[in-house]
């Protein structure tokens, strides 16, 4: 069975990037409050995170995704 059989035909995943959490006064970073604040408006939205590990597991088949998957995912490992 190949994936889009799995998937009924279509997946949507939301997908959010985040290059770094901290109180500097960087552009490239988000201050703690904030992220909090972007995390609970997307659980208070229906959203569930899920991992890469969560991922690959629905893909090769073995679990379902939940209704309004998210992934958060952060550049530069900071």
């Amino acid at each position: 069975e190949d994936f889009k059989e799995q998937t009924g035909g279509y997946t949507e995943i939301a997908a959010v990037l985040y290059h770094g959490i901290g109180s500097h006064d960087r552009a490239d970073q988000i201050p703690q409050t904030s992220f909090e604040d972007q995390v609970r408006s997307l659980l208070d939205a229906g959203y569930t995170p899920i991992t890469t590990e969560d991922l690959q597991r629905f893909i090769d088949g073995e679990t379902d995704l939940p209704v309004k998957p998210v992934m958060i995912t952060f550049d530069d490992s900071r």
